[in-house]
């Protein structure tokens, strides 16, 4: 009656450890099963778990090793007795590999599971980038008999990891894992993938070739009885949420989102009628609320019905709308599209469908209109209902005229011949009714004109210093005179008196040259006058002649950052392989470099950067041979000789060396040439120190001018120091701080938790 769930997690000293987690539900909430980790040790990563038939639980784990425990009955412990059990990782077991230090294929990520009394461990193959691989055994806990490879290494939109997961599931065998085809995929942001295969005669498996996914449902599905809206095979743009009262539901609805419901059989005779609960808050500005499209095969196919959504009293007021459909019969993808004037319009909880028959018969009457908020004022003080009879041979019949309306509460609105006229300020609800059947329809009277005049606008931040190569993003505020707020970000209109210094569309400020500029930000709201605003934007260099943390970097490839114990401790660059790579963006090297620093250290043989300008493959300015340092956190600089490069330029350091780890990087630096006008003395010494669980800047005089950006070069914040140590808070993650001392610029990174 409990779900337990592992994991791996980074602990600050003493390497690795895999928790464990319990619920009542699997969608949780979870929580920390022993307040402490279940095992502790270096490589102790990716768990998996596995419950053999005679009720035994076994928990696999490691990189660059293979272990195992027998938990026990509590599912939070495991038998001493036998205690940790480390997998000799033997060539017969786990297969060869090449140009690398480990002898087996077995990399990390197993994954344990058993078909017809075999055990199967998949496991990602080496060396990187990765294959995926097998071995069998008679027990769960071995030998292990290699069984050759599932995957190969995934060429195309691939990741240089690849984890296995198989399960078996209504007589058909799938193999989960991940690639990096999703837009904005990479090596560290994976998308999930599932190929259905079939076990050879002999048990063993064959060789899978990735594709776009399974293409053949296991069963269709049934839209005639209630279907959740979170039941999505695709969506773009949308969220699920959760509320205590209605589960979980689709949010975060924008206008000309969708979801696909793969497979969706209607039978022969088709669907007449669709349901659905949805709930719609009303906004400030906004009067409308929205439709469902429902199309058959694409976003755009063929159109089956429209379902309007107006305002139902709250996000957590849910009703249940209904329209009619024609045309729909057999198996189809059906794609609900959304359509609004406003972001998250409405919200989504279930649907189904209501089959058609022959026979016209009344199932149901939905009441709509075109918009639910109005004023009592002449010309903003009405608005027509519309009222349609769903029948169940899928027809429909305007029936406004024929209908009852009732207001619930006296005094707000009126209703003649389909108009709704307002009376006086408050909610209003109208019960709609027809032949035994009923609706109801909600509309909000109150004063529109201070609703709907723009005050004011607000820029944030409204002065801006911007590193040169980087991009930032500002938000435009419209003050209202009823007092709320809109973001129009994206509906202002800019205006840049120096496009050659940056550019700027929709709020998204790209820094192109040296200089400065302003911005002109206009907007007008549905009623009133435009209102404008300014912002002063600074664009800075980026020198590389003071020291440059390496996870400052703006793009790489198949480096991770860890902590660092170096002096000033921060973090560092690890986990460098042959051909790996950093970009360090827009460097202004002036009158040019004479040499290159970099902070180092490897626990094997080292290996080499070349520094390159412009790409990957740019002009060589020099290779600097990184020496081995006896452990991955014992520091050493190392250097070498460049060529004489003036100007702005992308920095590129290419990794270069044997297979493996290579070495660690914690921060780069170029010096200066005979000719160079940078002042590099008497450089000020600054560190990043926690004191009682905050960061601190250590190094500041009173009146330094201290700004903080993100990793991208997005500015967060500045600061006026008043003291030796100025307090960092109120920021997580990757950060670059500037500090401006007089007319000297200087630069620290640091990661705050």
């Amino acid at each position: 009656g409990k779900y337990y769930f592992y994991v791996p997690v980074n602990q600050k000293t003493g390497g690795n450890a895999i928790g464990v987690a319990v619920s009542d539900s699997p969608t949780g909430p979870f929580k920390d099963a022993l307040g402490k980790p279940l095992l502790v040790g270096y490589g102790y990563i990716d768990p998996t778990v596995f419950i053999d038939d005679d009720g035994q639980a076994y928990l696999y784990w490691g990189n660059p090793s293979l272990f195992y425990v027998k938990l026990n009955d509590d599912m939070t412990s495991y038998n001493q007795q036998t205690g940790v059990v480390k997998v000799d990782l033997t060539v017969e077991g786990f297969g060869s590999r090449t140009n690398t230090d480990r002898t087996t294929s077995y990399e990390e990520g197993p994954w344990l599971h058993k078909h017809n009394n075999t055990y199967y461990l998949l496991y990602p193959g080496g060396p990187v980038p990765e294959h995926l691989a097998y071995s069998t055994s008679n027990s769960p806990t071995g030998p292990w008999s290699y069984g050759g490879k599932i995957m190969n290494t995934i060429s195309d939109k691939g990741a240089f990891t690849n984890h296995p997961g198989l399960i078996e599931f209504k007589g058909k065998a799938y193999l989960f894992y991940h690639n990096a085809a999703l837009p904005g995929g990479g090596g560290f942001k994976r998308s999930v993938c599932v190929e259905e295969f079939a076990f050879n005669p002999d048990g063993s498996i064959p060789l899978i070739e990735p594709t776009s996914g399974v293409e053949v449902a296991v069963v269709n599905l049934n839209p005639f009885q209630q279907n959740q809206a979170e039941n999505i095979a695709w969506s773009e743009g949308l969220k699920t949420a959760f509320d205590t009262n209605s589960g979980v539901y689709v949010a975060n609805i924008d206008n000309n989102d969708f979801m696909k419901v793969r497979n969706v059989d209607f039978g022969s005779e088709g669907a007449a009628v669709f349901s659905a609960s949805v709930s719609c808050n009303t906004k400030p500005g906004i009067a409308k609320g929205g439709f469902i499209e429902m199309h058959l095969d694409s976003k755009t196919g063929t159109l089956i019905g429209t379902l309007p959504v107006s305002y139902t009293g709250g996000s957590s007021d849910w009703m249940t709308e209904k329209t009619n459909v024609s045309g729909v019969s057999g198996v189809h993808d059906v794609y609900f599209v959304f359509k609004s004037e406003t972001g998250n319009a409405f919200n989504f909880n279930s649907w189904n469908f209501v089959p058609k028959s022959t026979e016209k018969k009344l199932l149901a009457i939905n009441a709509s209109s075109a918009k639910y908020k109005i004023d009592t004022l002449s010309g903003d003080n009405s608005t027509a209902i519309k009222v349609v009879a769903l029948f169940s041979d899928g027809t429909s019949e305007d029936i406004t005229s024929k209908v009852a309306f009732q207001p619930e509460k006296a005094g707000l609105v009126s209703v003649e011949n389909g108009m709704v006229n307002g009376i006086g300020y408050g909610t209003a609800t109208i019960k709609v009714e027809y032949e035994g059947f009923s609706d109801e329809i909600k509309f909000i009277v109150k004063n529109l004109d201070s609703e709907l005049t723009v005050g004011s606008l607000t820029a944030n931040p409204s002065v801006i210093e911007l590193l040169n190569g980087s991009t930032t993003t500002i938000s435009v505020i419209a003050n209202y005179l009823d007092g709320h707020q809109e973001d129009v970000t994206d509906l202002a209109t800019y205006s840049n008196s120096k496009p050659s210094v940056l550019s700027v569309s929709k709020g998204i400020i790209t820094a192109v040259s040296k200089g400065e500029t302003i911005i002109t930000v206009n907007y007008k709201g549905k009623m009133g006058e435009s209102k404008s605003t300014t912002i002063a934007v600074a664009v800075v260099n980026l020198s590389p002649y003071r020291k440059i943390e390496a996870e400052n970097f703006n793009e790489q490839s198949g480096i991770q950052s860890e902590d660092c114990n170096d002096t000033d401790g921060g973090s560092n660059i690890g986990f460098i392989e042959n051909n790996d790579w950093i970009k360090i963006g827009s460097l202004d090297f002036d009158k040019g470099a004479s040499s290159f620093e970099a902070r180092t250290s490897s626990a094997t043989s080292g290996g080499k950067i070349e520094v390159r300008v412009d790409s990957q493959n740019g002009q060589l300015l020099g290779t600097c041979n990184i020496e081995p340092t006896g452990s991955w956190q014992n520091w050493k600089t190392q250097s070498c000789t460049v060529e004489n490069i003036t100007g702005m330029h992308d920095v590129y350091l290419v990794f270069r060396g044997n297979s493996g780890y290579l070495f660690n990087l914690n921060w780069l630096k170029f010096n200066p040439g005979v000719n160079s006008v940078v002042k590099i003395d008497q450089q000020p010494s600054f560190a990043v120190i926690s004191v009682n669980n905050q960061k601190f800047l250590k190094g500041t005089l009173p009146n330094d001018v201290i700004t903080i950006f993100n990793s991208t070069g997005q500015k967060l914040k500045t600061i006026k120091a008043s003291c030796n140590e100025t307090l960092l808070s109120g920021m997580k993650g990757v950060m670059l701080v500037s500090i401006r001392r007089g007319a000297e610029i200087f630069t620290v990174k640091t990661i705050i938790e």
